[in-house]
């Protein structure tokens, strides 16, 4: 409350603007709740898809060009450990004489340019 001075008809309508403040906020707090409940479940949904892809997954910063995460399946392929991929960037993994195609293809997927060859298997 702002004044003790009120009158009864202005108590009454900080009373009521109050209620009606703390009910938002509750509704606020619901939705808060319902966003998190939906992103841990997208969360566990791409960590199953990433996990068990039978393709090699890396992510990659696009600034640094270094990787934060691969899956089993790259790490299978390339022959190393998940916290070993994570200390690479994309100049380890390839040829020297290759990197400047590697890095053009990058920028171009990076900026949207170009995706990635979509596989189908019968």
């Amino acid at each position: 409350m702002k004044d003790r001075s009120m009158t009864n008809p202005e108590l009454i309508e900080e009373i009521s603007a109050l209620e009606e403040r703390i009910k938002d906020l509750e509704h606020s707090e619901s939705e808060r709740k319902r966003a998190e409940e939906a992103l841990l479940k997208s969360e566990e949904k791409f960590r199953t898809i990433f996990n068990g892809a039978s393709d090699g997954i890396l992510i990659a910063d696009i600034a640094t060009k270094k990787f934060f995460q691969g899956n089993s399946a790259i790490c299978s392929m390339l022959g190393y450990t998940k916290e070993e991929i994570e200390s690479l960037a994309i100049y380890d993994i390839h040829p020297s004489k290759d990197i400047s195609h590697v890095l053009d293809e990058f920028e171009k997927q990076a900026r949207g340019e170009k995706l990635l060859p979509k596989i189908c298997r019968y």
